[in-house]
């Protein structure tokens, strides 16, 4: 048995630092990931016993070794003091590494090809919009680090946009160019049902790359289209999600409870068939397709002047 320190955050921004006796390093992290969870990427374990001098501690292990996890009322403390220009750099640099695995996770999951602004750069700024912006505003009965890391994550994803698309700031332009487009297919009787499918395929990448939710109306006028190529049936391997979509999007098309009641089943079950068969249209579209594809355009206006470019990347 040896003594090995585990040191890394939890998805909830909780700190863990702890000891524990263990044959090996995956039974110390089995250890670690019963009694508090599992860990995000980028933790830290070592045994001890190599270390002979103290100078032989990574200089950014040394950085952090010292500090303990702060209490929610001193992080809101020391953000106060940002704000207010008061703030030590002892301070600031506590401040950064109590957030500095949660933002720097977000940024290697949502800032990526952006050469303008390296990541570096974007993680000063981020800590300075939850400092100013997002614990001000911060909402302690959904969880402190759960609110900051969702603002977080949202800022990231809106700059990002700002930067890789026209009109990348407002995500009611893309909805539109796709009710559309979608309302052009569905009255257009000319259309080439094999540059049908092709438009659908494309388009299941952008929903799926850029988590567009779909409402009401434009799920039927999507999935209507998928229903009409045959697409549907590709894509789902489950007998009753193909017949809730079919149902609910086809020709004649019913409600989750008429579905109900005339497949003998609940509107609930209904609901969970056709949501899964929506999800997995979207995931084998976009899985089986997403190479043939460098760039979506979607045309705004039936004169084609107006267009939206979108990069799959």
């Amino acid at each position: 048995m040896e003594k090995f320190q585990v040191r890394g955050f939890l998805f909830d921004g909780t700190e863990v630092q702890e000891d524990v006796q263990a044959v090996d390093e995956r039974s110390a992290l089995s250890l670690i990931r019963k009694k508090h969870g599992q860990l995000r990427k980028g933790y830290d374990i070592y045994t001890t016993k190599l270390i002979v001098e103290l100078g032989d501690f990574p200089d950014k292990k040394m950085e952090t070794a010292h500090l303990k996890n702060l209490e929610v009322k001193e992080v809101m403390r020391i953000a106060a003091a940002i704000r207010e220009n008061t703030v030590t750099s002892a301070e600031y640099g506590q401040f950064k590494i109590q957030f500095r695995n949660m933002v720097r996770s977000a940024l290697v999951s949502y800032w990526n090809d952006v050469a303008d602004v390296p990541r570096s750069d974007k993680e000063d700024e981020i800590y300075r919009y939850i400092a100013t912006e997002f614990i001000p505003r911060v909402d302690l009965e959904k969880g402190f680090y759960r609110y900051i890391r969702i603002n977080v994550i949202s800022r990231i994803r809106r700059d990002w946009r700002r930067i890789k698309f026209v009109n990348g700031n407002n995500d009611k332009n893309r909805v539109d160019a796709i009710r559309e487009y979608l309302s052009l297919q569905n009255t257009n009787e000319q259309r080439d049902p094999e540059q049908l499918r092709e438009s659908l395929k494309r388009m299941a990448i952008t929903i799926n790359k850029q988590e567009i939710k779909l409402s009401l109306e434009l799920k039927r006028l999507y999935y209507g289209l998928v229903v009409q190529t045959r697409l549907h049936k590709a894509a789902l391997k489950s007998d009753r999600q193909r017949e809730a979509i079919e149902q609910c999007y086809g020709k004649d098309p019913v409600t989750e409870g008429q579905q109900a009641l005339i497949s003998g089943s609940t509107q609930q079950n209904v609901h969970k068939n056709k949501s899964r068969g929506e999800k997995n249209i979207l995931r084998f579209l976009s899985k089986n397709f997403e190479n043939r594809l460098k760039t979506v355009v979607f045309f705004v206006s039936c004169w084609g002047t107006n267009f939206i470019s979108i990069h799959i990347l």
